[in-house]
């Protein structure tokens, strides 16, 4: 039996600092992504293709909980496979700790938003919007915040399932981020109240 972790294993690792530009149609994109997210081989490439589309604006991969280290969910299971809202307009991860393989998760679909964990959107657009707005201060609620605006904009958000990656849940506050904490309530009030008249819900359309 191998001894190697999976942050042993050849991964594509990219931090939120390394933004590295990829060629997507003659424009350029950028992946976003924590510093506890780890890309399997491939992943990049994947979410790249599917840009071929111009009208997709984001598309972002199916997260799972690592294997070797899982205090959030079942190992290998799934962290993330996009973003849905109920019917009081909270945001969840759909299908959270499913198996990866399941054919409901395994179905690229659009999504209002996801988890700014880790996507791919186009430069032009980040560009356009300004990125991250700053209004949520140390964090929560910007990822759908720029998906909502993405849309806005005539751009689809895309999840890639073929695309996947191990997300170490909690991984960059250890590494420093919001040591004051999250303002999760007053930033679920404010996204709520920006897009009011955009939000919908759909958690039903999945299971």
């Amino acid at each position: 039996m191998s001894s190697k972790s999976e942050r042993d294993m050849p991964l594509e690792i990219l931090t939120a600092a390394d933004l590295i530009p990829y060629r997507i149609q003659g424009k350029l994109g950028e992946p976003v992504t924590d510093a506890d997210v780890y890309l399997d081989p491939g992943a990049i490439t994947t979410m790249v293709r599917e840009m071929d589309d111009p009208e997709v604006g984001v598309v972002a991969p199916m997260l799972l909980f690592p294997t070797d280290e899982s205090p959030h969910g079942p190992p290998g299971g799934v962290q993330s496979a996009g973003i849905a809202f109920d019917i009081r307009g909270d945001p969840f991860h759909i299908f959270i700790g499913w198996t990866p393989e399941h054919p409901k998760v395994n179905k690229k679909r659009n999504m209002q938003a996801v988890t700014g964990a880790c996507f791919m959107t186009r430069r032009s657009l980040w560009q356009q919007i300004g990125g991250f707005w700053p209004g949520y201060g140390a964090g929560t609620f910007e990822d759908m915040e720029y998906c909502f605006a993405i849309r806005s904009l005539g751009s689809k958000v895309l999840f890639a399932p073929e695309a996947r990656g191990s997300h170490y849940v909690g991984g960059s506050i250890v590494k420093g981020a919001g040591k004051g904490g999250f303002p999760l309530t007053h930033n679920a009030a404010t996204f709520k109240g920006r897009w009011v008249n955009t939000l919908v819900w759909d958690a039903y359309r999945y299971y």
